[in-house]
């Protein structure tokens, strides 16, 4: 089993995704909260951005896909697909005893709850 605590963060969101895309918990519920900024922050302790951004399925992201008003990159650029759609994942990840509140913590309690 692969140790998520000790993963570095873009290892951590993919790997975490793609154990929720591999036990079928992936349906239009887990979407829609992942990809709502209010309740991933409720949820997970986000800041101010969703876990997933929604862009378009084909051809290359677009400036504001991976980006904030200020330029500052927000969301990785490799996409996910799930369901038909596509989607990009936050940067944004802060484990215990970080600057900012923990939100890997509830994120992967959340997914292994789901995963079961």
């Amino acid at each position: 089993m692969v140790d998520f605590e000790k993963l570095g963060n873009k290892k951590f969101a993919y790997s975490c995704l793609e154990l929720l895309n591999d036990k079928g918990c992936f349906n239009e519920e887990v979407i829609k909260i992942l990809t709502n900024e209010d309740e991933c922050k409720r949820l997970f302790n986000c800041s101010k951005f969703p876990i997933l951004s929604e862009v378009g399925l084909e051809g290359q992201l677009e400036d504001g896909d991976c980006y904030d008003e200020h330029g500052r990159q927000r969301f990785y650029k490799e996409k996910i697909y799930v369901d038909g759609r596509a989607f990009v994942v936050s940067n944004h990840w802060y484990g215990p005893n970080k600057s900012m509140p923990d939100n890997r913590t509830p994120f992967f309690q959340w997914v292994l709850e789901k995963a079961r």
